[in-house]
């Protein structure tokens, strides 16, 4: 598990996150992949579902899913709506993932 500064450290990466930065954008990505299918299977909630709940199509889920599209940063309030979570809990379960890939990635 990584320490608040590292988390803090990159949640503020996360926020200022721009297409020339891939590396830190690939694990986002990763995260959103890991994510959203997971907390789906927690509250049991098909694709579908959790569109309508967080005002989306199906195929734009299943698009950040498999790591065709990456959504904007503000979409992360519908998602925590959607699973009915906090967007500080949404956001740290995120976090906790791009820390993950990223300590990954720097172990390669």
């Amino acid at each position: 598990m990584a320490n608040s500064t590292t988390e803090k450290s990159l949640f503020h990466k996360f926020c200022s996150c721009e297409k020339s930065n891939n590396h830190l954008r690939k694990s986002i990505e990763q995260a959103f992949r890991f994510v959203l299918p997971r907390q789906r299977c927690i509250k049991k909630m098909s694709q579908y579902e959790f569109s309508k709940k967080c005002g989306f199509s199906r195929q734009y889920i299943s698009l950040i899913e498999s790591g065709k599209r990456m959504p904007k940063l503000e979409f992360v309030f519908n998602f925590a709506d959607g699973f009915d979570m906090k967007i500080q809990d949404f956001m740290h379960l995120l976090v906790e993932k791009v820390v993950y890939y990223e300590e990954l990635d720097n172990k390669k």
